[in-house]
């Protein structure tokens, strides 16, 4: 054949260890994306990233792969210490290399106050209509409304007169939530149930069996009281008409009748020795 370089027609034979048949032999990743470093929670971004199919084939050897055209596993909701995701084109893979922190919280916020927040000594602080949101480290889960449940509050117990604030906290990080506390005072004292006994002797002292005392609060509350004082109550005086029953600052009195205790007899227990 006169085409053929210096007229050389010798038949030769070549080995190979690649079968040229036009099948898929690979992926890689030729260029990776822009953001590799995530926070916990955050979504795998495959902006910038290249991702070369290699073929076993003279005349198409690779070809950049469409973003739409292959698979990430493990690339939504991403773990904490997470080191890759999976890049997959039909039955070839490779790992994108990633880091993946702790999304931790920077900071609190009461975005609604509470419902109340005016109180009485005594009460206990009430979270109902109130919603704390957190702020994160990420720029994309940067923030999160936290369920009621998920923080802690402290001095929200036994709330004392004067008290300003109680403390939310979650996850190291906390705030204030603004209060009033107000002393609760008495405002009324009555004797509900009178003692079992009110008729006595002169000399006597006032029994305070059965007796039932209760405290009308500012608040509203009543109370049964039982470490009030009794004023005049011992060494009753003939004619006495009341006692009086203190509380706080208030008072109430509870009738009573003490009759003479009259010398009906002088005896003379020992005579004298002289």
């Amino acid at each position: 054949n006169s085409s053929l370089v210096n007229g050389d027609s010798t038949i030769k034979a070549f080995t190979t260890t690649e079968l040229i048949d036009e099948s898929l032999k690979s992926v890689e990743i030729a260029t990776p994306p822009t953001k590799t470093s995530y926070f916990e929670g955050e979504n795998f971004d495959k902006t910038g990233m290249v991702v070369k199919a290699n073929y076993n084939s003279k005349t198409n050897p690779s070809t950049i792969l469409d973003g739409s055209s292959y698979n990430i596993t493990n690339g939504t909701n991403l773990k904490e210490g997470q080191t890759s995701v999976t890049i997959t084109y039909k039955d070839k893979s490779v790992n994108q290399k990633i880091t993946v922190e702790k999304n931790s919280v920077v900071g609190l916020k009461i975005k609604t106050p509470p419902t109340k927040t005016s109180y009485f000594e005594g009460q206990k602080f009430d979270k109902t209509g109130m919603v704390v949101k957190a702020y994160y480290n990420s720029k994309i889960n940067s923030s999160a409304i936290l369920d009621s449940s998920s923080y802690s509050i402290t001095n929200g117990t036994n709330l004392k007169a004067g008290q300003t604030s109680v403390t939310i906290t979650y996850q190291g990080k906390s705030v204030n939530q603004s209060i009033t506390v107000e002393k609760n005072t008495v405002t009324d004292l009555k004797i509900t149930t009178a003692p079992s006994k009110t008729t006595y002797k002169e000399g006597q002292s006032f029994d305070k069996t059965g007796m039932i005392v209760k405290a009308t609060y500012k608040n509203g509350d009543i109370k049964e009281i039982k470490d009030y004082t009794i004023e005049d109550g011992s060494n009753l005086k003939a004619n006495q008409t009341k006692v009086t029953i203190k509380y706080a600052d208030k008072s109430v009195e509870q009738k009573i009748t003490v009759t003479p205790n009259p010398l009906i007899e002088i005896k003379i227990t020992k005579a004298p020795e002289k």
